[in-house]
């Protein structure tokens, strides 16, 4: 345990800004000291005479610098510094005015500057006090001069720059400059102020419009759930439908099976070879031999399709992981087809045109979602038969996936606006206006864009853009 006098020599930690500082005055401290070495070799190493006034100004920055070192050094009193600081400045700019002619100097518009940068960088008690110590050094000045305690102007007076000045004119300017630095310090200061009030109210308003954004952002996935959801009612109406046909076959041939079984038992059960061979063919168990392979066949194919449905819908509808990972454009299609299925057969022939065979960083749910709202619209806009395009390839840096429809187009001043939200081309009741405007939300997020071209009379066609490495997403995309 350290006595007292351990603890009395023990030192605060400084940051690394204090030690930069300090560094910075260890600097002044030796130029000050070489430069007041030089100037008392010039004066003769006298302490007086007409030009030791001079030699006092590194001396004044010599002590000064020594001081806030000894301060800051040992943590005391870093408010007191900065008054303490500009009080020296003051006064050493006195000293300069006296060294180059007092009130014929142009040294006293360095007043001027050194209250206007204290007004710029501080607050306005440092401001205040910057003219009052400034002031007061220049009265002080012409006070000593005036009563010829100092000899007037040295260095002015060697080399024969300016006269003595008249005592009105000492006068004068005793009233003129410090008025000029009062009201150079209070403008300056006021519009310090405003400015301090309006960088505050941008950063309020900076504040306003993050929240503002924040809550954009939480709307809009909102309106992307609801839109899903909507496409997800859509796509169950044809799946339900999708999955009798499936469904209604395996039953079937489940009946038949059930009633093949039967016969089968009959037949095992007679044990005579005569009753067996006419058994054998009343209940044509030949043929039953012969289907029951196909029938098991095409029951698991049926069992098969319905398990497609069901992950597809359960792909479509859960939230998408904002994961990008490499898979082929072309699976992505193919799966959103078998979703869509019910909207498109019968009526609409679905035509394949991929360039694109290389696998593709993507966000497959997200970019499935955007590929059913396309195709669900494509579909709905044909009347009666029709055909739907499907493309992939490569433009420059990046890949496109593009959906073109034979039916009727849209019309050119409807184009501008079918990506605004609620804007629909159909009929009420059958669209929310949605669909598109979430489709352009998604793709914009993953770093792509939706291009759109509608000829008169020859159809729609989307293009989907995507880059090759999309940006990286947070969370999940609900």
């Amino acid at each position: 345990m350290p006595g007292p006098r351990a603890l009395a020599l023990e030192l605060p930690r400084r940051e690394p800004a204090q030690e930069r500082y300090l560094r910075g005055l260890r600097i002044r401290m030796i130029a000050m000291t070489v430069a007041f070495v030089i100037l008392l070799a010039h004066n003769r190493f006298v302490l007086g005479g007409a030009h030791f006034t001079y030699v006092l100004l590194p001396l004044i920055n010599l002590l000064d610098d020594a001081l806030m070192y000894y301060l800051t050094w040992r943590g005391f009193m870093v408010e007191f510094q900065s008054y303490l600081r500009l009080a020296v400045d003051a006064f050493a700019l006195a000293f300069i005015c006296h060294l180059t002619g007092s009130v014929s100097s142009a040294m006293p518009m360095a007043y001027v500057m050194l209250i206007c940068a204290t007004a710029l960088t501080t607050d306005r008690a440092h401001t205040y006090f910057s003219i009052a110590v400034c002031t007061f050094g220049y009265w002080v000045l012409l006070l000593l001069e005036f009563t010829g305690t100092l000899a007037y102007a040295p260095l002015a007076q060697v080399f024969r720059i300016f006269p003595r000045e008249e005592p009105l004119t000492m006068a004068t300017n005793a009233l003129f400059v410090p008025t000029i630095l009062v009201l150079s310090g209070v403008l300056v200061s006021h519009l310090a102020d405003r400015r301090a009030k309006t960088e505050e109210r941008l950063r309020a308003a900076h504040a306003e419009l993050t929240r503002a954004s924040g809550e954009l952002v939480r709307a809009e996935r909102k309106l992307h759930h609801s839109e899903k959801l909507a496409s997800l009612g859509t796509l169950v109406a044809g799946v339900a439908h999708e999955l009798n046909n499936p469904i209604g076959f395996v039953q079937s041939n489940l009946q038949s099976l059930e009633e093949w079984t039967g016969r089968l038992r009959r037949y095992a059960a007679c044990e005579d070879p005569e009753g067996r061979a006419r058994l054998r063919k009343e209940l044509r168990i030949d043929m039953i031999d012969e289907e029951l392979p196909e029938l098991i066949s095409d029951s698991r194919e049926g069992t098969r399709r319905a398990v497609e449905i069901v992950a597809g819908l359960k792909d479509f509808s859960r939230p998408s992981l904002k994961r990008a990972r490499s898979v082929l454009l072309e699976e992505i299609i193919d799966k959103t087809l078998r979703l869509v299925n019910v909207h498109l057969k019968n009526r609409i022939r679905v035509t394949r045109a991929f360039a694109l065979n290389e696998p593709v960083n993507c966000y497959p749910g997200l970019l499935s979602q955007v590929l059913t709202n396309l195709l669900i619209n494509a579909a709905q806009a044909i009347e009666g038969e029709g055909a739907i395009t499907l493309e992939t390839g490569r433009a420059g840096e990046m890949v496109f996936v593009r959906v073109s429809d034979s039916g009727p187009g849209i019309a050119p001043e409807k184009l501008p606006h079918i990506f605004d939200p609620f804007f629909t081309t159909k009929e009420p009741g059958q669209g929310t206006g949605l669909g598109l405007s979430v489709s352009y939300g998604i793709v914009a997020e993953m770093g792509g864009r939706i291009e759109v071209e509608s000829p008169p009379g020859k159809g729609a066609r989307f293009t989907v853009l995507l880059p090759m490495e999309p940006p990286a997403l947070e969370g999940l995309y609900d």
